[in-house]
């Protein structure tokens, strides 16, 4: 199953959705280096911190902010309208009054800030102008304020069946890219974007290198399988174990070159003379 399938299954089942949150943690490296990344800002920062989730998907890291004690407000945008119906009837069952759920894209939608948080996982590379965005997003972070980005930076596969699978649904779907991609960004390039617009980069962590690559590979084989139902208890009987010790070596480890990047960047205070 797909993240958007995963999503279309869940719809507005507050049980399911829980569910798919720990799933989506359990079978994904990256949700670990989110999570270990937004769990280090909100130690060192002051509280009350107000935070934006552009982009926000199934709707995980929202969750997650509005359940922190730092957090007094948090402002989620998607562009995808089911994704935030079913969100919005989530958070309601949960009682959030917290967070403010905005449906559009996240170059147009109407944000107010300043922000404290600005987190953007996984939406940069579906963006032409993504040096745009990051100076809208540098327009809407507070002074000494923190940009969270999360962007895969390669599709390199270890199971040559999954390149070839990639491969053909992206021609099916027209592409140049998989998954709705328009670019591949290195580390070096968007730390370049990021300082031009202002930004001062603090940290960067390349993921899903060569143990987290093979990881990734057999979580991806059964989500694709059509017998993913059927497989997928035994998966996690007998296989994800295994999984799990790839991923956390890949997280533990320095990687030299990876899949993914996840880069923290901080707005630095205007000068005064």
């Amino acid at each position: 199953m797909t993240s958007k399938e995963i999503a279309r299954f869940i719809g507005q089942k507050t049980g399911l959705r829980k569910l798919g949150y720990c799933f989506i943690h359990m079978t994904t490296l990256r949700e670990w280096y989110i999570l270990r990344a937004m769990r280090r800002i909100l130690k060192e920062s002051a509280s009350p911190l107000s935070a934006l989730d552009a982009g926000f998907g199934m709707g995980q890291h929202t969750y997650y902010l509005a359940r922190q004690p730092q957090i007094s407000h948090v402002t989620a945008v998607e562009q995808d309208a089911e994704l935030v119906s079913d969100f919005q009837v989530f958070l309601q069952h949960q009682g959030f009054t917290q967070v403010q759920l905005l449906a559009g894209d996240i170059q147009h939608a109407g944000i107010e800030g300043p922000y404290d948080l600005i987190l953007c996982c996984s939406v940069m590379e579906h963006i032409e102008d993504d040096e745009s965005l990051l100076q809208r997003f540098h327009a809407h972070l507070a002074a000494r304020g923190t940009l969270l980005i999360y962007v895969p930076t390669s599709e390199k596969r270890v199971f040559k069946h999954l390149e070839k699978r990639i491969a053909a649904m992206t021609k099916q779907h027209g592409d140049k890219m998989p998954h709705g991609h328009v670019r591949y960004d290195q580390p070096d390039e968007i730390a370049a974007k990021l300082e031009k617009t202002g930004f001062a980069v603090q940290s960067q962590e390349i993921s899903y290198g060569t143990f987290g690559r093979f990881a990734y590979d057999v979580v991806t084989s059964v989500q694709y399988s059509p017998f993913f139902k059927v497989l997928f208890p035994f998966y996690v009987l007998l296989v994800h174990p295994f999984v799990l010790l790839l991923m956390l070596v890949d997280l533990h480890r320095h990687n030299e070159e990876g899949n993914g990047l996840l880069i923290v960047a901080s707005k630095p205070a205007a000068l005064t003379y």
